[in-house]
């Protein structure tokens, strides 16, 4: 049977990470703090500095987004504050930076050292698996959708997650095309009294209404097709994104067993 892992968060150079570790050796550590410091002294530079050891200051939002990892709770907590701000980021000229660094000084008062930048790549992942799920289930018919954010952004983003024009603007536009025809029977019928020169500009009118009328009808497909492609790609980069993620969290484990096991007597 596998012996249980316990995870434990270690900081060092203002950095933090998490780290799996045996539950013996979990124990050893976090009651002795100077172990403790040493351990995680040596996780950071195994891990982190020698893989650039010539870094500067400005390499410190990479080093940051490979050290952090976002927890359930902590992705909960941008979630929440990136919501609550949805009419300030849907504004005409708004600093979106400036926005996201508020958000992750919010985040930084829970205790989560991350960047505004690391904090829009998170919800831009978290918003393309949103869009893939209820695209999915849209097109499925399918009930309660099991991805657990899905709920807190279909409160906020259902109304408008469609990319297609919603079925209101559609019949609008269906209404102003028919009163544009009708109109323009009128205009026939009364153009038809007049001399041949106005017969013919009038016909020409008609042959431009419908072509515009063809035009919207490509423009349509051509977009729902750039659409899907766009969502399609989104997805590959996010499940591309996560394995890398995945293939780093396995190597720091296992550098981390190695020099946990110099620590057991």
């Amino acid at each position: 049977m596998d012996q249980e892992m316990r995870v434990i968060t270690l900081v060092h150079e203002d950095t933090c990470f998490e780290v799996r570790l045996d539950n013996e050796t979990y124990e050893e550590i976090l009651n002795d703090e100077d172990k403790l410091r040493r351990y995680a002294k040596e996780v950071y530079e195994l891990n982190f500095e020698k893989e650039n050891p010539n870094r500067t200051e400005e390499d410190e939002t990479t080093f940051k987004q490979k050290s952090f990892k976002w927890s359930h709770k902590s992705t909960l907590a941008l979630i929440e504050f990136r919501l609550q701000r949805e009419n300030e980021f849907n504004r005409p000229i708004c600093k979106k930076k400036k926005i996201w660094d508020n958000i992750a000084w919010e985040m930084e008062k829970l205790g989560y050292k991350v960047t505004g930048d690391m904090c829009d790549t998170k919800y831009r992942n978290l918003l393309a698996t949103y869009k893939v799920n209820r695209k999915k289930k849209e097109q499925s018919g399918e009930g309660a959708v099991t991805w657990e954010y899905f709920d807190k952004f279909e409160s906020t983003l259902g109304s408008k997650a469609s990319t297609a024009p919603p079925p209101e603007t559609v019949g609008s536009v269906d209404n102003m095309e028919k009163e544009d025809i009708n109109q323009e029977v009128l205009d026939d019928e009364a153009l038809s009294l007049s001399s041949e020169a106005s017969t013919s500009s009038n016909i020409c009118m008609s042959k431009k209404r419908k072509t515009k009328e063809l035009c919207f009808n490509d423009y349509l497909k051509e977009k729902l097709k750039r659409d899907e492609d766009t969502a399609r790609k989104k997805e590959e980069r996010w499940y591309q994104k996560k394995e890398l993620k995945e293939r780093e969290i396995t190597a720091i484990e296992a550098l981390a067993q190695a020099i946990a096991s110099k620590y057991k007597k």
